[in-house]
């Protein structure tokens, strides 16, 4: 369907040139201002244990959810706006003689 698809060119926009030139310089800033200044990686781990104790509430047994998390830093407006994004699989890991195997949910 021609004409409905439109690219983006991120390319082509100011904030991407500027990374591009200085992208080193941009991630020695961003880790010492966040990493150690708001500490991302200990509420990345805060935030799986509050995933893990909800599962565990709902299903009455303990599970280990597949999670990828990403923490954002930044908003719309390039403010400072730090929060998480996750993608967490449907169903549940056990271990079961010694192998890791997946139960759907049901």
């Amino acid at each position: 369907m021609p004409g409905i698809y439109r690219p983006r060119h991120p390319e082509r926009t100011v904030l991407y040139r500027i990374l591009f030139h200085h992208f080193d310089r941009f991630l020695t800033e961003h880790e010492d201002r966040f990493e150690r200044e708001y500490r991302l990686g200990d509420l990345c781990r805060c935030a799986l244990r509050s995933l893990s104790c909800y599962f565990k509430a709902v299903t009455g047994s303990v599970l280990t959810p597949g999670v990828i998390a990403v923490i954002q830093t930044f908003g719309d407006r390039i403010n400072l706006y730090v929060h998480l994004h996750f993608l967490v699989t449907e169903g549940k890991v056990g271990y079961r003689w010694g192998l890791i195997w997946s139960l759907s949910p049901g």
